[in-house]
């Protein structure tokens, strides 16, 4: 297994890198993200994350002025439903310096994923190394009903 990255999409100044060893995509947002980029760079993540059956997504905002986050309803649905055509097991967050927007993000963040008992767990972590290291845990766990 490498610890390399292998880039698999880049558009714009975002990218989507491909981590074996992690069984991982990280995707870099840049600049101002709009909706239309937001929904289909999402979109892109999922096909990838079913192509190459990765249970765990590093979504990487610190270069993010601005986020807008894609349709509510589409929002929603992506991420109560659509993900779940891979294996996800984890999402972490790693939150741009824009402290306003973040906020915003974080409670819509909240309202999507709360009461829904969804097979992945979200959380924020402060870099690359503490998710990569969130993601090593639990490896060898048994599933339990």
């Amino acid at each position: 297994m490498s610890c390399l990255p292998q880039l698999v999409y880049q558009k714009d100044g975002h990218e989507i890198e491909y981590f074996d060893k992690y069984k991982a995509l990280q995707l870099s947002w840049y600049g101002h993200v709009t909706s239309e980029t937001y929904m289909h760079v999402l979109d892109e993540m999922l096909r990838l994350g079913i192509q190459y059956q990765t249970e765990n997504w590093l979504i990487d905002a610190r270069d993010v002025d601005f986020m807008e986050l894609g349709e509510r309803n589409w929002t929603r649905n992506y991420f109560r439903n659509e993900v779940l055509k891979c294996p996800l097991k984890k999402v972490a967050r790693l939150a741009s310096g824009n402290f306003e927007n973040e906020t915003y993000i974080s409670s819509f963040i909240s309202s999507v994923l709360n009461g829904m008992n969804l097979p992945y767990k979200f959380c924020y972590l402060p870099d690359a190394n503490s998710a990569f290291e969130w993601f090593s845990e639990d490896d060898c766990t048994s599933k339990e009903d």
